[in-house]
Parts: C-alpha cells; structure tokens; sequence
C-alpha cells in the first residue's frame, strides 16, 4: 500500500537528492569494525585512503591518553583498538557531514523534524507513564554508549537490548519493568560446559 503525503507536510516538497551523502569511507569503516570477525589489513587501507580520518586516528594515538609515539595507521588502529576506531570515525564523519549538510534547506528542515518527532515522543511517553524506554533496530555502525547516553540524558530508564536478552513487565504492582541479559537462551547444562583446566 502506498503513502500519500499530506499536503500540510512541513517535509513534503523535501528533495533528498539535495542533501550531501554520508561520507562513503567512514560507512564502509563502520561496517569493517562492527563486525566481530573484522579485516584487520582492510581496515587499515580504508582509513589510510582519507588523508583528515587518518590525521586523527595518529593523532588520538599520539595523545597523552596512550603516551606510546606512533606513526603508522596500522599501529595507532592496533593500540586503539575496534571500538575507540568506531566512536573516532563517527565523530569525525558527522562533523565533517554536518558541515556540508546544515548548509542546505532540506537538511535543516529534515533536523527540526527530526528533533519535534523526538521531543514529541518523549512527551507522549511521559504522559502515558511509560518506565522503561528500549532501544531496538538499530544498526550496529551506528551503535556505542553515545547513543545510550542521549537517550538517558532525557529519559534515565533507558536499555539497549541485544540478541537472546529479554524485558519483563510485570503488573505494576509488582515492580518495574527491567532487562535481563540472555534472559532468552536456555541454561546450559553442566556437560556442556567446558571441563576445569587440570
């Protein structure tokens, strides 16, 4: 079934031809990162291949934070490791995009609606006593305690769940609704496990 948009849309007459792509090296290095099983060598050409993210990965690892002097990708991205490679290269791509980005009508209309959808929902939420808020669906690019923390910066009760985790809501007067971790895969039994180390 197709949508039809209303006429009092404030996005209606949007082109998104004319808002600027998100940078393609930085989704391709999201997408390398976020995989458990990441290739390591292609990692490293894909950053190498933007002169501004690999000024940034160097210099984060020439940081005091690490105290170590390097002076390859593929050391600053093994001292680094994947995570802290997948906050620096987002950080970096959104402000590099925003810039280009917020100069352009459509991008700015598409971020006021964005944040009154946002501010909206949480009113919503509110007003229906809503106590716990979970964060499903998303991307694993796009994915790091950043997102959990803007989300608990407007509403605390906020969980992220994962694969195999499970959320119980009791009645409400039987306590809070909660997260529980694996709380969907069976209990493993005792000859599954591995034997002690002799």
């Amino acid at each position: 079934m197709s949508q039809q948009v209303s006429e009092d849309c404030p996005l209606k007459d949007i082109s998104l031809a004319s808002i600027p792509a998100f940078p393609a090296v930085a989704l391709r290095v999201l997408d390398l990162v976020s995989q458990d099983d990441a290739d390591f060598v292609l990692l490293v050409r894909e950053i190498s291949s933007d002169a501004t993210l690999s000024a940034q990965v160097l210099r984060l690892a020439n940081s005091a934070l690490f105290r170590y002097e390097v002076s390859t990708i593929q050391q600053a991205v093994m001292l680094l490791g994947a995570q802290r490679v997948q906050s620096l290269v987002m950080s970096v791509a959104m402000r590099n995009y925003s810039r280009a980005a917020l100069r352009t009508e459509a991008f700015q209309r598409c971020w006021q609606h964005t944040i009154a959808t946002a501010v909206l929902s949480r009113e919503i939420a509110a007003a229906a006593g809503v106590r716990l808020l979970a964060l499903t669906h998303f991307s694993p690019r796009y994915f790091g305690p950043e997102l959990l923390d803007e989300a608990r910066a407007v509403f605390a009760a906020t969980v992220a769940p994962r694969d195999f985790d499970v959320i119980e809501v009791p009645f409400a007067e039987r306590g809070e609704p909660q997260l529980i971790r694996k709380g969907a895969r069976p209990p493993r039994e005792a000859s599954d496990l591995p034997a002690p180390a002799a």
